[in-house]
């Protein structure tokens, strides 16, 4: 890791925020745990997990931090969900079920609960995940020692196995960092994804009136979706905060995720995500190589991820389908501009561009596979890949 603010040439200053942001933050009694304005509005969406609901509400009301409020999104679940929701609301009068007459997917379910929020700070909290006990009152003294429009922090990956046991990944977790300013700011979402923490919502808390000043909302999209709310907030921020902690606990089941369901969307999302990125860079007037390479780094990692999810058995694509999905994906134009300015520092990422420049579509194709293969795997397997997916 670098040195605190080396990224942008040097230490920032303190943030220009609101009036309403500068006020000192209120600290209350247990008491006061039902105010009407709590300090945190926590926002999860509740879709077919009646089987991890309770653990993570649980989890939301062991927290050491009484002052907030949880909002439990019934997304129209065909299961139990909304039922056993209603039943830990009953417990505790700090949660709050809102349910959805028709499913829209978990973007439109944190709209809805963001729209009910009365919290000064809002996180959002997926139902099939956890929280650290400690997460509130460490963001709590973060907010009361330096505001800022948002605050980002780390999280664990606990990989599930079908037998229900764990496998704990290594903890993802940004360097400690100040951005301050648009420039500053703009320079920060290129770092924090390339530390593997900005595209997530739920590692971020976000300052209420930032949020609704700015009508900042979650897309239609059901892929990707958080990536885009990140960059319309951050193109507005006028300071984040990272913190050099891991306080959010993901859930993320071996066999059974969405990154390894096909969709035919995912490409142009990739290319969307990358040339938002790029004009977020421009508009803040980035004009620095390190920060334009930063993100053809990233935009790199997720062309192969996208060939990877191509390549998996859940695609149900056979070996050609899949090389004419790379060709198509290397021909692209934007594709072809990223690889030309290209140079990556790293010898993984310059085999990889050496790969998609000269359009070595079958290398790409078995390479795919291999990686799909590791992944479905062995857990240990599982780690390596990650190690390596972080070069």
């Amino acid at each position: 890791m670098g040195r605190e603010g080396d990224f942008d040439g040097g230490a920032v200053a303190q943030c220009a925020l609101s009036e309403q942001a500068d006020e000192a933050v209120s600290w209350k009694t247990e008491d006061d745990r039902l105010s009407d304005t709590p300090f945190f509005s926590i926002i999860m969406p509740v879709y077919r997990v009646e089987r991890y609901l309770e653990q993570a509400v649980r989890s939301v009301l062991q927290q050491t931090f009484a002052d907030f409020e949880l909002l439990l999104v019934d997304d129209c679940s065909p299961d139990g969900s909304g039922a056993l929701a209603d039943r830990l609301a009953q417990e505790d009068g700090r949660i709050r079920v809102l349910h959805k007459a028709q499913n829209e997917g978990p973007g439109y379910a944190r709209n809805t609960g963001v729209d009910a929020s009365r919290g000064e700070w809002i996180s959002f909290m997926d139902a099939d995940d956890w929280l650290d006990g400690e997460m509130l009152a460490q963001l709590a003294k973060e907010i009361k020692a330096a505001p800022a429009d948002i605050i980002v922090f780390g999280f664990s990956c606990e990989v599930e196995q079908k037998d229900g046991t764990y496998v704990a990944a290594a903890p993802v977790i940004p360097q400690r960092e100040r951005f301050a300013g648009h420039q500053a700011v703009a320079r920060g979402v290129v770092r924090l994804d390339a530390q593997r923490v900005f595209q997530y919502p739920w590692n971020k808390v976000y300052r209420a009136a930032f949020v609704k000043t700015f009508g900042f909302r979650f897309e239609e999209i059901r892929l990707s979706e958080d990536a885009f709310f990140n960059l319309s907030a951050f193109s507005k921020a006028d300071c984040v905060q990272a913190v050099e902690a891991a306080l959010y606990h993901y859930r993320k089941p071996l066999h059974q995720t969405l990154a390894s369901a096909p969709n035919d969307q995912f490409f142009a999302l990739c290319n969307r995500r990358y040339t938002e990125i790029l004009a977020l860079l421009q508009e803040a007037g980035v004009t620095s190589e390190e920060a334009l390479q930063a993100a053809r780094d990233i935009h790199t990692k997720q062309l192969l991820f996208a060939m990877t999810r191509n390549a998996a058995p859940a695609a149900g694509l056979s070996f050609g389908q899949q090389r004419a999905k790379i060709k198509q994906m290397l021909h692209d134009e934007t594709t072809r501009q990223m690889l030309r300015e290209s140079h990556p520092a790293s010898a993984a990422l310059k085999g990889v561009r050496f790969l998609f420049w000269h359009r070595l579509y079958f290398l790409c194709a078995v390479a795919a596979k291999i990686v799909a293969k590791m992944q479905a795997g062995s857990s240990k397997m599982l780690q390596k890949l990650k190690k390596v997916s972080s070069v």
